[in-house]
């Protein structure tokens, strides 16, 4: 795994977490150890702009975890439903050190979005019972003697 793709997701996922749990000293002191200023990452923003991916079981998960494997093919269809709801201005905010990704990721989805529905194999219809041993096939209910 490149340093340029752990970075990336290690930056995604502590804006994330900053702007989900609203924790403006943590978050500010966290920013501020890295060098930057709290005003500049808009955290509120980043917040609405992940909103879909959030409200999303596991949605942020998958996403990293293709972002990290450079795959977009292993977000499912619910989360490529809510990542294709988030604005493109919204992209560069959440994929800072991978800007092109969220496109690949787009055409994925928009492709899962486009093929058919699968749609499930019926079941072969069962045969007709056997005739049953007491029958002689006139459904009379006895078995005539042939004489």
């Amino acid at each position: 795994m490149s340093k340029h793709i752990l970075l990336h997701a290690l930056a995604l996922i502590l804006l994330l977490w900053a702007s989900t749990f609203s924790l403006h000293r943590a978050s500010a002191t966290l920013i501020a150890g890295l060098g930057l200023e709290a005003g500049s990452l808009k955290l509120p923003k980043i917040q609405q702009c992940a909103g879909s991916i959030m409200a999303v079981p596991d949605c942020l998960n998958s996403i990293i975890f293709s972002a990290l494997s450079l795959n977009p093919q292993q977000v499912g269809p619910t989360c490529c439903q809510a990542f294709l709801q988030i604005d493109q201005s919204c992209w560069p905010k959440l994929f800072i050190l991978n800007p092109t990704f969220p496109s690949s990721l787009k055409d994925c989805c928009v492709g899962i979005q486009n093929s058919p529905p699968k749609v499930p194999s019926l079941p072969l219809p069962l045969p007709p019972p056997p005739p049953s041993p007491c029958s002689d096939g006139d459904d009379d209910g006895y078995i005539e003697d042939g004489s």
